[in-house]
């Protein structure tokens, strides 16, 4: 290989890269914040209307309750969220966080984290009178 391909595969693997990142490719994708998992819930979901919204701490998950109490889940995986209405969905909490379950292959469940056990048992039972069904069964923390 001379000096010119090498500076020309060089100059082609920077615009590429460069290419990907103009794109935001690759980036790890969270969810922001509360407005925007409503946004996404109701875009992704044909006639929800969203009411309110929980996120996981680190935003690659969120739960949203729709004005019908219907309950949207949107887990990121890979570059966009993928959204989900579930009804009577499996909820379980685990110290300070709720999982939920989806049972999918792709998305098995959801992970909402909070800052304390007492958060977590307070979204738990908004998720109960929206239909979840609660798992009532010892605490799988430890």
């Amino acid at each position: 290989m001379n000096t010119g391909q090498l500076g020309g595969s060089l100059a082609a693997i920077l615009v590429l890269a460069g290419l990907a990142w103009a794109l935001k490719l690759g980036r790890g994708t969270i969810i922001a914040d509360r407005a925007e998992a409503m946004m996404l819930a109701e875009d992704a979901l044909s006639g929800f209307a969203a009411d309110r919204a929980w996120i996981s701490r680190e935003g690659r998950a969120a739960v949203v309750i729709g004005r019908d109490r219907s309950i949207a889940v949107l887990c990121v995986r890979g570059a966009n969220p993928v959204a989900r209405r579930l009804t009577r969905p499996l909820c379980r909490s685990s110290g300070n966080s709720v999982v939920i379950v989806i049972g999918e292959r792709l998305l098995r469940a959801a992970t909402i984290d909070f800052a304390d056990a007492d958060e977590a048992t307070a979204f738990l039972r908004t998720l109960e009178a929206a239909g979840a069904t609660i798992d009532k069964g010892v605490d799988r923390a430890g």
